[in-house]
């Protein structure tokens, strides 16, 4: 392996690293409500499968995949730059942008409740008309019958 390729490796492990975790993060916020332990076990497994594939199909395409001990350890190396320096700045900028779309679902869904109140409330005036028609009904009946 030439210089130029361990270069390009080194430096592909240690921005994985950082996006492995950055990755891992979001991932995390994501799904840290989920209750049940082995359907995030599951998740957790096919994202790290997708990730560790993603990883080794690059390093397949710059060097035919050999593996040498730098690459972990760069990976490493990584990640605790990320821990270090980047990662309360990428969450408080996630934490942002889920606020944003939070916020603005909120109003749409109050928008449909505000909707679906005055439907519910047209229905009870509809029903309490009804209701009150049969009443007179029954009222009326009940006087002819008395009549008769």
């Amino acid at each position: 392996m030439n210089l130029g390729q361990q270069f390009q490796v080194i430096l592909f492990s240690l921005l994985f690293g950082m996006i492995f975790l950055a990755c891992y993060d979001i991932f995390n916020r994501t799904f840290y409500k989920i209750r049940g332990k082995l359907v995030r076990f599951v998740l957790e497994l096919i994202f790290f499968s997708v990730l560790s594939t993603i990883y080794f199909f690059i390093l397949f395409l710059i060097n035919d995949a050999i593996l040498s001990i730098y690459m972990p350890l760069f990976l490493i190396l990584g990640g605790f730059i990320y821990m270090k320096f980047l990662s309360f700045p990428l969450l408080c900028i996630y934490e942002k942008i889920v606020g944003k779309i939070e916020h603005k679902l909120s109003k749409i869904h109050l928008f449909f409740s505000k909707k679906k109140d005055i439907i519910k409330i047209k229905i009870l005036k509809l029903r309490n008309r009804i209701y009150e028609k049969n009443a007179k009904r029954i009222q009326e009946k009940a006087a002819h019958k008395k009549q008769n």
